[in-house]
């Protein structure tokens, strides 16, 4: 029999320049894949030793005798590891000031069974405190204290509030990808270790959402759908669609494709970091406009960024509403200079529209990128992406996104 065993250890406390820092071990995961098949005979022990602990403002504790249950802890997918039994633990923050505990996963160098084939996740109210990520593509922690463990990443900082207890389910399972001769006879022996820490700098971040559009496709990975700027760096999963095989996801909160868009345009040309557009040229082709975005919601405020400059007459972005009303901005600076343009919040947007001079000279618009977000908030600049089928987050992004997955037909 191979077993999987948890037991909690001890409570560590350090002392340095006032600076006090309380640690706590609450588990330890030993995994050992068998040789012979993929089964895997697994036994969860009961804990060991102390199951509550207490040091300045923070109680920590486990169940009376709860066995971390990592049962079948093997090659699962993401909604299939969620189903399992998880180890709980609890924190109690005595004191009526705010406290903020780090979270980490500390990992021994002997380990065998590489990061690249586990994954994680931390949920608490049955909501994801750590969406299920692959330990390998956490960030990175400095801040080991405990013996004999030399690599940790980071989880998540929590904020507990005085007077306030909180509990957490812990999941570590085998990515449902990772092939037989990646675990077998593989071991991995890790912590999660829990520190009082500083405050982030921003302690109440704004929450940006992310929709996704499979077109029929399904994820056996759990993809997020919140984010916000404090998050570490996230990938996105790759979906599956029976007979097609996936092309990549285009979109990102950037609603508006602007290469696509705008190098359309007779005569465009992109030097420089600057889409050049001969807009005296193109206003005979188009007359009164490109017709650039119209999937719009109902009830829906958008954002308009833009920055540019001109040579001579303005260049228009128009904002078509459904009544038939409309209103014109656009860039009339002869240096670079920024924009930012809200929607009606009494009025339904129809379409947005790119219009041009039409006074019968050479007029030239030089265009640094043209952003169009939902929302009331003008956030940074990323571009529209087309077919990427690795999509980073990264942290300290911000915005609402959408996604579209791309199909090819097999033959």
């Amino acid at each position: 029999m191979y077993p999987i065993r948890g037991k909690n250890l001890y409570l560590k406390k350090k002392r340095n320049n006032k600076v006090i820092v309380s640690t706590i071990i609450i588990a330890i995961l030993v995994i050992v894949i068998s040789s012979y098949s993929y089964a895997l005979w697994s036994t969860s022990d009961k804990q060991e030793g102390y199951n509550q602990v207490s040091i300045g403002c923070l109680d920590l504790s486990v169940e009376d005798n709860k066995p971390i249950n990592l049962v079948n802890a093997y090659q699962l997918s993401d909604n299939e590891a969620l189903e399992q039994v998880p180890y709980t633990f609890k924190v109690t923050n005595n004191c009526n000031t705010t406290e903020y505990v780090s979270i980490q996963l500390d990992m021994k160098s002997s380990n065998t069974l590489s990061t690249n084939n586990l994954r994680a996740s931390l949920t608490k109210d049955n909501n994801y405190v750590v969406w299920p990520s692959t330990i390998s593509e956490l960030e990175d922690s400095n801040n080991i204290n405990v013996d004999g463990y030399n690599t940790a990443k980071k989880l998540e900082i929590e904020k507990i509030d005085g007077n306030t207890t909180k509990e957490y389910n812990l999941y570590l399972w085998i990515d449902e990808d990772t092939p037989y001769e990646q675990i077998n006879n593989k071991t991995f022996e890790s912590k999660i270790e829990i520190v009082n820490t500083e405050a982030p700098e921003n302690s109440n971040p704004t929450k940006w959402h992310i929709t996704y559009d499979l077109d029929g496709g399904t994820l056996t990975k759990i993809n997020r759908t919140e984010y916000d700027e404090n998050d570490i760096n996230f990938t996105l999963s790759t979906p599956t669609k029976e007979g097609y095989t996936f092309a990549g996801w285009s979109g990102g909160k950037n609603l508006f494709d602007e290469e696509t868009i705008l190098m359309s345009i007779e005569d465009a040309i992109y030097e420089n970091d600057y889409y050049v557009l001969n807009y005296w040229n193109t206003s005979i082709k188009y007359e009164n406009g490109v017709d650039i975005i119209r999937n719009i919601k109902p009830n829906q405020q958008y954002v308009i960024s833009f920055k540019g400059h001109i040579t001579d007459e303005r260049y228009y972005l128009r904002v078509h509403y459904a009544d038939g009303s409309y209103f014109t901005t656009g860039i009339n600076s002869k240096e670079d200079s920024e924009y930012i343009f809200i929607t009606s919040i009494d009025k339904n947007v129809s379409y947005f529209a790119l219009s041009y001079s039409n006074n019968g000279i050479d007029n030239f618009a030089y265009i640094k990128y043209i952003q169009i977000e939902e929302g009331t908030e003008a956030t940074t600049y990323e571009p529209y992406i087309n077919n990427q089928k690795t999509v980073v987050i990264p942290k300290g992004s911000t915005g609402n996104r959408t996604y579209t997955a791309n199909w090819i037909a097999n033959n």
